[in-house]
């Protein structure tokens, strides 16, 4: 029985990673595709339906196994991370989803923002390394993660973009559309974290909100 559970974990492993891989490779288009001119750009999710069809089996799939095997220890931590990791992906696709909305209505050209530019592609750099991490975490690697996603903070750069942008004299509605784009990545760059403490929390046992960064790692 241990080895079928084993077997099955493994399998539904392999569904979420090739999930994140999916909704990683939507973003960077998404990222690629907003510092072109905007009438070059069609822009939006590619996979959407896909996405939601893999949420949905490994959803299912884990509320197949959490009642039908007693599960306990390793198996049992491990179907929660992934149950809970799942759930974080599909935040991120909709998140995405939100981002290109917004894009649609507002007039402002990205590539003009240069701390926009910056910002979104730190967070494509940090999302690449997660999805590594999915595939095979590592403690110390994750520790170092979560400080760094936490580092890239929209706040550093907002004052400098608002100033910019009231300079200009932009209409508030047209300033709220660019600013709730990035509210979005904000959020992306949240659920980040998220997953990389799950997988500390698959890993060690480890309530990752509950304790410092140095204690983990040391």
């Amino acid at each position: 029985m241990k080895s079928i559970i084993k077997g099955n974990i493994s399998e539904l492993k392999k569904e979420l990673v090739s999930m994140f891989d999916l909704v990683y490779k939507e973003h960077e288009n998404l990222f690629i595709s907003a510092f072109k001119p905007k009438k070059e750009v069609n822009w939006k999710f590619n996979e959407p339906t896909k996405i939601y069809k893999m949420h949905q089996k490994i959803f299912k799939t884990s509320i197949y196994y959490f009642a039908s095997f007693n599960m306990y220890g390793l198996e049992l931590r491990t179907l929660i991370a992934y149950f809970l990791i799942n759930l974080e992906i599909k935040r991120i696709s909709d998140y995405g989803n939100n981002l290109i909305k917004y894009y649609k209505k507002s007039p402002i050209e990205h590539q003009k923002t240069p701390q926009i530019q910056s910002y979104w592609k730190q967070i494509l750099i940090n999302f690449q390394l997660v999805t590594v991490q999915t595939k095979k975490p590592n403690l110390e690697e994750l520790a170092s993660l979560i400080e760094q996603i936490k580092s890239n903070n929209f706040a550093k750069i907002f004052p400098e973009l608002e100033i910019n942008l009231s300079l200009k004299k932009m209409p508030s509605r047209e300033i709220y559309y660019f600013f709730m784009q990035f509210r979005f990545l904000e959020r992306t760059a949240d659920r980040l974290v998220n997953i990389c403490e799950y997988l500390v929390f698959l890993k060690s046992f480890f309530d990752f909100r509950k304790y410092q960064t140095n204690k983990l790692s040391a």
